[in-house]
C-alpha cells in the first residue's frame, strides 16, 4: 500500500481526473495539434474541409444575371470548322465578331492572350482592334513580368527582383487604349484556385486581375497596402471602394456555374454576329449582353485552360475570374480569421472537450462527448461558412482528438496504477477472480466503513504455541508457509477475504468487498474444506515438525452485520471487519476447546446452511458477550467421527438443559468415549451436580476465550 491513496484516503473507484489534473493530460494533445497548425502539416486537409463545405453550400449560390460567359468548347471548334472553314488557332477577326455582336455590355473580358502579331497578318489585328475601338469596352489579358521570391507565407514578394518572362497583348491591340487585366493567377499549394488575388505582382506597377479590370474598364484602380482598401474609380472617395488583401487574395464564393452564370458557347455568339451583319435575325438578340459584364474563356478540353475549384476538379479557368467578380459585386467574399485566432479556437475547443471528456462518469458518456466534440467542430465550420466566414476546423477537431486522445491515454496510466494498487492492496487477502471483478467494477469498493451482512470466520492451530517454541525459525516459518498457503487457497476458492494472519490463526470474512448472495454457505464449505485439507497434509507437516505435533484446528463461524472497509489511518491502513459478529466468530473458535469439537458454527450459521447438515450442541454465554446463543456442530466432522446415536445425547441434551444433570450424565457416559462433545458435558454434569446455579437456564457458561 504504498501507493499516495493509501496514505491519504484518496478514494481510488471514481473514473475522472481531476479538473487541474484533466487540464494538464490535455496538454500534450493541444500542443501537439498546434505545432502541426504552426508547421502547415494541415493546411492540406484543411483545405479539403473547406472544398467540402463550398460544394455543400454551392448549391445556394445564387447569380442576378449581371454576368455571362461565353465559352470556346469543343462545340465552337468543329463549327467553325465546318461552317466557317476556320482551324485552331482562330484568327483574331472572330474575336472581333464576339466583341462587335457584345458591343452593348458593360465589358467584355477575354480571358485569352493576344501575344506578338497575328499568324494571319497584320489586317487581322487590325481587324481586331477596329472591333475593340468601336465597342470600347474591351478588357484584354495580360501576364506581366512577375517576381518568383516568395515570402514565408507563400506569397511573392514585390520587392523582388527576380522576374518570370510574361505575355502582353500584341502592340496593335494595346494601342486601342483597352484595359489590360492580369490572367496570372496562383493556386494554393494543391492546385486548387480558393484565393483570389485582385492584383499580379510585379516589380514596375500594380497590374489588376482580369476579374478586377472587367469591373473597371477605363477607371483608374488603386490600392493602399496599409489598409487593403482597393479603389475602383475616381480617387476623391466617389469611387467604388473595396477590402481586399492583395497579398493572401479575397476568398470568393464558389458556386455551381450553371446557376450563378448566363453562359453561351462562341459559335452562337459569332453566328449571330455575322447574321446581323448579313442583316438577317440573328440566332441571340444582341440585348442579352446589355449592361453586363460578360468573359469570353476557353472550355474545350484540348484548349488546356481547366483549372480545380472549390466545387469543381476540372473547369473553365475563366470561371475563376467570374466568380471573383460575383463576389466583389455583392460583397460575398468568404472571410478569413486570422491565423492566431485559429489557433486560439483550436486551444480553445481542445481544453474545453477534453475537460467534459475527462468528467464523464461512464463509457457510453465519453463515447456521447467525443462524438458530440468531433461532430461540433465541423458544424461550426458549416455554420460559419454559411454566416460568411472560413474558419479553421481541422486544427481544431484536431486538437479535441488530440486532446481526448490524451485524456485516455492519462486515464489508462491512471488505471494501471489503480488496477497495480488494488493488486497490490488487496492481492494477500483476496483471491485473483475476486480482485479482478473490483478492478473491472472499482465502484463497488467502497473505501471507508460500511455496514453490511457479513459471514465471518476464525481458524486455529492446537497446541501451535508450544510448538513454536521447540522449531528453530526456519522450521517454523516452513510449517506456517506449507500450512497458510493450503488453507488461504481454499479461502479464495470460495471467494473469502483474508483479513489477516495472526501467527498460525486466519480470520477471514465473505460477502466484502463484493456482495455475495450464498456467503453463508461459501463460508461453512470453506470450514469444512480446510478441515479435510489439513487430514491430509498431516503427513507432510509431521515431516517438518519430525512428528512433534498432531495438527488439529479449530474453526468459529458466525453471520450477522459488521462494519467492513478500509480502516486505520490516513498513513496506514487495512481493508478488515469490527463488530459482535466478528467477536462471536473468535468465540466460536475458541469455544471447540471445551466442546473437543473442531468446527462450531452460530445458529444464524446452522439455519442458513440447512439444520438437518448440522447438530445442536449447546446454548452458550461467551466471555465479553451479554445474552447467549445456539451453537451447532457439522454432522459429519473434521476427522470424519460420526455420531453413533444422535437420539441419544439429544435426549441427554434435553435432560441436561432441564437441569436433570444425574440423569443426563449417564446416557453421557455410554456416548462420551466415541464423542468428545458428549465427554465434555460429562464432565459439565459432574461439576454442576456440585454446585447447581439457581436459577438454572439451561445456558452453559464459557468462562475463558
Amino acid at each position: 500500500m504504498k501507493d499516495r491513496r493509501a496514505r491519504t484516503g484518496e478514494p481510488v473507484s471514481g473514473k475522472s481526473l481531476p479538473p487541474h489534473r484533466a487540464a494538464l493530460a490535455v496538454l500534450p494533445g493541444i500542443l501537439f495539434a498546434l505545432l502541426l497548425g504552426l508547421a502547415g502539416a494541415l493546411d492540406r486537409f484543411e483545405n479539403m474541409a473547406f472544398d467540402l463545405r463550398a460544394r455543400f453550400f454551392s448549391g445556394s449560390v445564387r447569380g442576378d444575371g449581371k454576368i455571362a460567359l461565353i465559352y470556346l468548347d469543343q462545340y465552337s471548334l468543329d463549327w467553325a470548322e465546318k461552317e466557317l472553314d476556320v482551324t485552331w488557332p482562330w484568327p483574331r477577326e472572330m474575336y472581333g465578331l464576339v466583341t462587335e455582336f457584345c458591343s452593348r455590355a458593360r465589358s467584355t473580358s477575354f480571358d485569352v492572350l493576344f501575344p506578338g502579331p497575328s499568324s494571319y497578318g497584320v489586317d487581322d489585328d487590325r481587324a481586331f482592334a477596329a472591333a475593340i475601338r468601336k465597342a470600347d469596352n474591351v478588357v484584354l489579358s495580360e501576364m506581366p513580368e512577375v517576381t518568383t521570391d516568395q515570402a514565408s507565407d507563400g506569397s511573392v514578394s514585390p520587392l523582388s527582383e527576380r522576374k518570370a518572362h510574361g505575355a502582353l497583348p500584341a502592340p496593335e491591340l494595346a494601342q486601342t487604349g483597352a484595359p489590360v487585366g492580369s490572367v496570372t493567377l496562383k493556386p494554393d499549394r494543391d492546385g486548387v484556385f480558393r484565393h483570389y488575388r485582385p492584383f499580379a505582382d510585379s516589380t514596375d506597377r500594380l497590374h489588376p486581375s482580369l476579374g478586377l479590370a472587367a469591373l473597371a474598364g477605363k477607371n483608374p484602380v488603386g490600392y493602399d497596402a496599409g489598409t487593403g482598401l482597393v479603389t475602383v474609380g475616381a480617387r476623391d472617395g466617389s469611387g467604388a471602394v473595396f477590402k481586399l488583401d492583395a497579398k493572401t487574395g479575397a476568398v470568393p464564393r464558389f458556386g455551381l456555374r450553371e446557376k450563378v452564370f448566363r453562359r453561351y458557347n462562341a459559335a452562337e455568339v459569332i453566328a449571330s454576329a455575322i447574321s446581323l451583319r448579313a442583316g438577317s435575325k440573328p440566332q441571340l438578340d444582341p440585348a442579352v449582353f446589355e449592361g453586363s459584364f460578360v468573359f469570353f474563356g476557353f472550355s474545350a478540353p484540348g484548349l488546356y485552360d481547366r483549372q480545380a475549384t472549390p466545387v469543381s476538379a476540372s473547369g473553365p479557368g475563366v470561371d475563376v475570374h467570374a466568380f471573383f467578380l460575383r463576389s466583389l459585386l455583392d460583397s460575398s467574399f468568404l472571410k478569413r480569421l486570422p491565423a492566431w485566432l485559429d489557433h486560439l479556437v483550436a486551444a480553445a475547443a481542445g481544453l474545453a472537450l477534453g475537460l467534459l471528456f475527462s468528467r464523464a462518469r461512464s463509457r457510453l458518456s465519453q463515447s456521447l462527448v467525443a462524438i458530440a466534440g468531433l461532430l461540433m467542430v465541423p458544424a461550426a465550420g458549416f455554420l460559419a461558412y454559411s454566416g460568411g466566414y472560413w474558419i479553421g476546423i481541422v486544427e481544431s477537431g484536431f486538437s479535441v482528438f488530440a486532446s481526448i486522445a490524451s485524456i485516455l491515454v492519462a486515464e489508462y496510466v491512471r488505471v494501471g496504477r489503480q488496477r497495480a494498487f488494488l493488486r497490490n492492496a488487496f492481492g494477500h487477502y483476496l483471491s485473483p477472480a475476486v480482485i479482478e471483478r473490483i478492478i473491472e467494477r472499482p465502484e463497488t469498493l467502497r473505501l471507508g466503513g460500511e455496514r453490511r451482512g457479513i459471514s465471518v470466520m476464525f481458524t486455529d492451530l492446537e497446541g501451535f504455541t508450544a510448538l513454536a517454541e521447540k522449531l528453530d525459525p526456519s522450521r517454523l516459518a516452513a510449517v506456517l508457509n506449507e500450512y497458510l498457503s493450503a488453507m488461504s487457497e481454499i479461502i479464495f476458492e470460495e471467494g473469502g477475504t483474508i483479513d489477516k494472519y495472526e501467527g498460525d490463526a486466519i480470520i477471514a470474512f465473505w460477502n466484502a468487498p463484493l456482495e455475495q448472495e450464498d456467503h453463508i454457505r461459501r463460508a461453512v464449505n470453506a470450514a469444512l474444506r480446510c478441515g479435510d485439507k489439513l487430514r491430509s497434509l498431516r503427513p507432510r507437516l509431521a515431516e517438518l515438525t519430525a512428528g512433534s505435533h498432531g495438527f488439529r484446528m479449530r474453526i468459529g463461524v458466525h453471520s450477522g452485520m459488521a462494519v467492513v472497509g478500509n480502516m486505520g489511518s490516513r498513513m496506514r491502513f487495512n481493508y478488515t471487519v469490527l463488530g459482535d459478529t466478528v467477536n462471536l466468530a473468535s468465540r466460536l473458535e475458541g469455544a471447540n476447546k471445551v466442546f473437543g469439537t473442531s468446527i462450531l458454527v452460530s445458529g444464524a450459521v446452522a439455519e442458513a446452511f440447512g439444520l438437518d447438515s448440522m447438530r445442536y450442541v449447546a446454548r452458550i454465554a461467551v466471555l465479553g458477550r451479554s445474552g447467549a446463543v445456539d451453537v451447532y456442530e457439522p454432522r459429519v466432522p473434521v476427522g470424519g467421527v460420526h455420531i453413533p446415536d444422535l437420539g441419544a445425547f439429544t435426549e441427554a441434551r434435553s435432560l441436561f438443559a432441564k437441569g436433570d444433570f444425574g440423569a443426563a450424565a449417564s446416557i453421557f457416559a455410554e456416548l462420551a468415549p466415541v464423542d468428545p462433545v458428549s465427554a465434555a458435558y460429562l464432565r459439565k454434569c459432574a461439576s454442576l451436580a456440585v454446585e447447581r446455579p439457581e436459577p438454572w437456564d439451561g445456558v452453559w457458561v464459557l468462562d475463558s476465550k
